[in-house]
């Protein structure tokens, strides 16, 4: 796969993976509205439903979503930047594979958050807690807290990454859509830090997105001059 080839298959993975959380977000909330409102306000004729319905429906939204969202970005998001790294852009690696190294920290924080209230509920259920059952409670509790901290901070670190591997295709491109989708980025970061302005930071995201899902369609059509390297 050539330079232009990879950039062709990100732009199509960021177009992809945004259709597709529109629309599923879209059918998502209409589903749950349609079952939110048969719940609280049931009619004559209309199917009965009740709070397990919605629980999976919630559910079962979620997960098929996030399978959606998997399926993409391996097929594209993956494929392409790893298509970079091996052509020798920087920082493309942890494009590739930062995202799959946080899910990886992040499902082993939820499986120790639900963990850690089943560990202290057992300890509470004995009556007077003893040392064993303290020390089992804190012994799941450290390695949630410290996981927590992980998925901060490298959270943190594949920002940089990204603003890095952006500003690399800047400069090695001389695509101004790149130096914009960074920029934009980091505005983004910004206005988040300040509080009661979440919507707007999630709109500026959103723009910074398809800014940076423009750039690699800008880049499928550029022709290298010489090897990233040279």
């Amino acid at each position: 796969m050539n330079f232009q080839e990879a950039n062709n298959v990100l732009y199509k993975g960021y177009l992809y993976m945004l259709i597709t959380m529109i629309a599923g977000m879209i059918a998502y909330f209409v589903l749950l509205f349609a079952l939110l409102s048969s719940l609280l306000m049931p009619f004559p004729g209309r199917p009965s439903v009740n709070i397990f319905t919605v629980m999976a429906a919630v559910i079962g939204g979620g997960l098929a979503l996030m399978v959606a969202a998997l399926v993409i970005f391996f097929k594209f998001h993956f494929k392409g930047y790893m298509a970079l790294h091996r052509l020798g852009i920087k920082w493309a690696w942890w494009m590739a594979w930062g995202p799959i190294i946080y899910a990886i920290l992040a499902v082993a924080y939820l499986g120790a958050a639900v963990v850690f209230p089943n560990a202290l509920l057992a300890m509470i259920a004995t009556g007077i807690p003893s040392w064993a059952g303290m020390a089992g409670a804190m012994a799941v509790a450290l390695p949630l807290v410290i996981l927590q901290y992980l998925l901060l901070a490298f959270g943190i670190v594949l920002f940089v990454f990204k603003i890095l591997f952006l500003n690399y295709m800047n400069k090695y491109t001389g695509l101004p859509l790149f130096r914009t989708s960074w920029i934009m980025y980091l505005v983004t970061v910004i206005i988040l830090l300040i509080p009661y302005l979440n919507i707007l930071a999630g709109v500026l995201g959103l723009i910074a997105y398809v800014i940076e899902m423009l750039s690699y369609k800008d880049a499928s059509s550029w022709t290298p001059k010489a090897a990233p390297g040279q």
